[in-house]
This record gives structure tokens, sequence and C-alpha cells, in this order.
């Protein structure tokens, strides 16, 4: 994972959330994240995909049954946790919960993300020097 690569949280149309993932050297290709021919992995529409753009499907997919949908996040880019670096911070709205971050597992050479659960969190933020600061109704993260 570099500076300047891609994650887009991508909220479910039904049935499933995905985080998609593009590397910076590829930022001016023409990509297709699979919409509305594809949910996630799974394929929806008896259709083909939009022939412009390479087919990407998503590094982390994960089902509306949590009853979350992915709203944004961040790349830990700070000094003061090292084993943390490189790792995604994202922000899951929760139904009737407020925020809820989710954090990341490795995954060959990018880190994608897994679920981290802390109820009660409402918001996450990175700072000037890279480092992040949750907010939580909750008390203590």
């Amino acid at each position: 994972m570099s500076a300047g690569d891609l994650y887009v949280a991508d909220v479910g149309a039904g049935l499933w959330e995905e985080i998609d993932y593009l590397p910076r050297a590829q930022l001016a290709e023409l990509v297709n994240y699979g919409w509305d021919v594809y949910e996630g992995n799974v394929f929806k529409e008896e259709k083909a995909p939009a022939a412009q753009g390479r087919l990407v499907f998503p590094v982390h997919v994960y089902g509306h049954d949590s009853g979350c949908s992915v709203t944004g996040g961040f790349v830990y880019r700070g000094t003061a946790v090292p084993v943390r670096a490189g790792e995604v911070l994202l922000r899951r709205l929760l139904q009737q919960r407020g925020l809820e971050p989710a954090g990341p597992e490795r995954d060959g050479d990018r880190r994608a993300p897994r679920a981290l659960q802390r109820p009660g969190s409402v918001d996450v933020r990175g700072g000037a020097r890279g480092e992040l600061y949750a907010a939580s109704h909750a008390g203590r993260i």
C-alpha cells in the first residue's frame, strides 16, 4: 500500500456492502466496479456488465445482516502505533446505533478491511500528522 492508493466505500443496494481498491499506479485506468450487474461478488442482473473499463471486484464484502453500511475511512499514516501503519480504518453507519469503525487484515501487499466492533462510536478522523482519532458516545474506545 502506498500514498495515493484508492479505497472506495460502496454502500450496497440490497444485500452486500463492498470495499473496492485501486493502486495509485492504476488510477488513470478506466475501471468498472460492476454496477449494476454485481453487488459485492454476487451476479444480480441477467445482463452483461458495461463494456467500458476493466471489471474490478471488491477486496472486501460483508452482508447487510450486520445492519451496517460503510461510509468512508482513513489509512493510518501516523507514528504513535507503528504496528498499525498502512491499515485502513473504515466508518460504518449502524442502523439506530450511530457510527462504528472497522479495521484491516493483511491481504497480500495491501491491508483489506475487517470488522472491528466498537458500539457507540460516532466518528473517525485523520489528523495532520497521520494519526487517527475516534469519538464515541459510549466512552472509551
